[in-house]
């Protein structure tokens, strides 16, 4: 069933072949049609409103059909909009057809055979024209939505644990409360290395077993209130608060950085050893005013690279006279 609504836009600087295509689409049921006399005025138009349909002269002067094909593809890609294009040639043979389907173009017809073979090959391009910005449409409201339900989730979906909206919001929180009541909030990045090696030479089966394995352990090894996430591909994060700053130290968080370090992990295809460098940036509440989560974040990675090369805990204090007043 055709859609009487589509938008159709005729593009030829030729009176005889322009006539015959007008008095062909008044036998159809379309009524938004639109006329052109040349490339430039074509494009002025459909940057004003998309057509769905283009029906364009193959020879024209300053801009011929390839050409104005070429501008429109970009502008459906800049849109997220499909036009139907199709030429109106006296070419003919197979270097004809590749050059133009290779240039975008989908559908042309040998003006010979205009008034037999323009208004089924309309209704066909109707159909497609239609199905194709249905999709494209429902590409788009579904990405919209999975970027709203990224936005809005907070658990990782391999591990179970916090991702890294998760940690923001309870580092936050334990900033926020070290301010309001004293104490020391601690923020410890971990990275697992060399996991991208790792992902080269095993399935993602194995990989997820592996992280289940980390995510495991880790739990066995933390204090109850202390918070674990999963804020990107290799890295988890946890934030923990302490009621003595004096508690902020690497041999506080010792038995998390040997409980991943020290034993492989039993998988489908056997065992499997990662490595883990760990950063620690504290902060105290009697310094005055508190950082931010994301500075506190910052600070920690910093130390990422040294605890690498060191293999051991790095720890980074924050104090007051670090932020940026700039």
């Amino acid at each position: 069933m055709s859609n009487s609504n589509i938008a159709i836009l005729v593009v030829d600087d030729t009176r005889l072949s322009s006539a015959v295509v007008n008095r062909t689409l008044r036998k159809s049921p379309y009524t938004d049609i639109r006329y052109a006399t040349n490339g430039n005025e074509a494009l002025r138009l459909i940057e004003e409103r998309p057509t769905d349909i283009l029906i364009a002269d193959w020879v024209m002067p300053e801009m011929d059909g390839l050409d104005l094909t070429d501008q429109i593809r970009q502008l459906d890609q800049a849109r997220n909009h499909a036009t139907y294009i199709m030429l109106l040639t006296a070419k003919e043979g197979p270097q004809a057809v590749k050059l133009a389907f290779d240039r975008g173009v989908d559908d042309f017809i040998g003006k010979t055979e205009l008034q037999k073979q323009l208004l089924p090959r309309v209704y066909a391009a109707d159909r497609i024209s239609t199905s194709q910005n249905h999709l494209l449409k429902e590409n788009k409201r579904l990405t919209e939505t999975n970027q709203q339900l990224y936005s809005a989730s907070t658990v990782d979906a391999v591990t179970g644990l916090g991702n890294d909206l998760y940690a923001l919001k309870q580092l936050t929180n334990t900033l926020e409360h070290c301010q309001a009541r004293g104490g020391a909030c601690c923020y410890l990045a971990i990275e697992l290395h060399p996991l991208e090696e790792i992902q080269r030479q095993y399935p993602q089966e194995i990989i997820d077993q592996i992280l289940h394995g980390i995510t495991r352990r880790l739990q066995q090894l933390i204090r109850p209130l202390d918070t674990l996430a999963r804020i990107s591909e290799n890295e988890l994060a946890l934030i923990s608060f302490h009621e003595h700053f004096e508690s902020c130290t690497a041999k506080t968080f010792r038995r998390v950085y040997e409980g991943i370090n020290r034993k492989a992990y039993n998988t489908g295809m056997g065992f499997i050893s990662i490595q883990a460098a760990m950063s620690l940036s504290c902060v105290d509440s009697q310094w005055g005013d508190m950082p931010s989560a994301e500075m506190l974040m910052d600070l920690a990675l910093e130390g990422l690279i040294d605890s690498k090369e060191q293999q051991l805990i790095t720890v980074q204090q924050w104090q007051p006279r670090q932020q940026n007043f700039n």
